[in-house]
């Protein structure tokens, strides 16, 4: 900025040069002629403030400079990898979470969303010394009508146990006595920075019938570039008392396709001695609209006194879209070292196919 002050008068006292520079600029004051319609320019004085010619000339400066921080140069080619970081990150890091949880449809982006639909998930997953595990999955979500889409109806077939890690891998093998799960979800406050609802339901396992019930509340702080989400959830069951799950995901643009997120979660049950908690480092990379990879890396931790560190994993997962919007193919390998298993190396892989059936989906700016 120093030097452009200390050209700028060279630039001024040279008509040709100021003509080449700023051509919109010289074509608004009147000057498209050349030199010889420069008296003519000068003579247009206003009293009260600058010249025409000045005012054409600091505005085609400020427009220049608006485009310049915008990345959005005339010549592409003049874009350079600043341009596009800067394009990047000035696009706002909540429309890119959002885009990512939709697109991987994870407990975020499922907890909130307001309109019906129907999703089925069906995965395979093997790992060293275990057998394969087979685990289907249904998921009703029903937007009820005439409530201002702030009452909802959830059905879960086979839904997720607590302990499960929810973004793939690990999946537990089908029971004999699958599990039915019926909820209603009130949600009086849905906003981008606050979600706020109650929930209660019927978990329906082994001819036996529990009541839970408890809210759930979100939060979230957006920064010039970083992220910051608070999600709360305290429940009461009839079979295993109190449970309180917490999560804080700091999260940031890193470049034009990469995307950042670290969740520490952590879990507590009043039926069970210790408490467990993970972090969760995750890289997004989009690489088109219809594929993206996630690598993370998961430490879990009990508080025990034996020890805290619970398990080492390492995963991979690449999602894509196939046929259409609403199907999805995902596959993950994985490398664990659990403590129960004295640390072993452990591979694993999990593969999942997925379909959604319901409204037109929207990835936003991942799109």
């Amino acid at each position: 900025m120093t030097l452009f002050f200390f050209i700028m008068p060279i630039f001024v006292e040279s008509p040709a040069t100021m003509q080449n520079i700023f051509p919109v600029a010289w074509a608004q004051s009147g000057n498209s002629g050349g030199q010889d319609s420069i008296p003519e320019a000068e003579e247009k004085v206003d009293l009260g403030g600058e010249s025409e010619t000045a005012q054409a000339e600091k505005q085609g400066e400020e427009e220049e400079q608006e485009r310049e921080q915008q990345g959005d140069l005339e010549d592409p080619e003049e874009q350079t990898i600043v341009d596009r970081i800067h394009r990047a990150l000035s696009g706002g890091v909540s429309k890119t979470a959002g885009s990512v949880d939709a697109f991987f449809d994870n407990e975020q982006h499922a907890a909130e969303i307001n309109r019906t639909r129907l999703k089925l998930r069906f995965d395979v997953f093997f790992e060293r010394g275990e057998s394969v595990d087979l685990s289907p999955r249904l998921n009703i979500n029903i937007a009820i009508p005439r409530t201002n889409k702030r009452l909802k109806m959830l059905v879960s077939g086979n839904p997720q146990d607590e302990d499960e890690d929810e973004e793939g891998g690990a999946a537990p093998a089908v029971d004999e006595d699958e599990d039915l799960e019926v909820a209603l979800v009130y949600t009086p406050v849905q906003t981008t920075e606050t979600n706020f609802s109650m929930r209660t339901g019927i978990k329906l396992q082994s001819s036996t019938a529990a009541w839970w019930l408890g809210p759930r509340w979100r939060g979230y702080a957006k920064g010039e570039i970083w992220g910051t989400r608070l999600t709360q959830t305290f429940r009461w069951r009839t079979d295993d008392g109190f449970e309180s799950i917490s999560s804080l995901d700091f999260e940031r643009d890193v470049a034009e396709n990469f995307f950042y997120r670290t969740t520490l979660k952590g879990r507590w049950n009043q039926d069970k001695e210790d408490y467990r908690y993970e972090i969760r480092p995750q890289l997004f990379q989009r690489l088109d609209r219809k594929r993206v990879l996630r690598y993370e890396h998961i430490t879990k931790f009990k508080s025990t006194t034996d020890g805290q560190f619970d398990e080492f994993l390492f995963r991979i997962t690449y999602r894509q879209r196939i046929w259409r919007k609403w199907l999805f193919f995902e596959i993950s390998p994985q490398v664990s070292f659990p403590e129960g298993e004295d640390w072993d190396f452990t591979p694993g892989i999990n593969f999942r196919i997925e379909t959604f059936i319901g409204k037109k989906i929207k990835y936003g700016r991942w799109d």
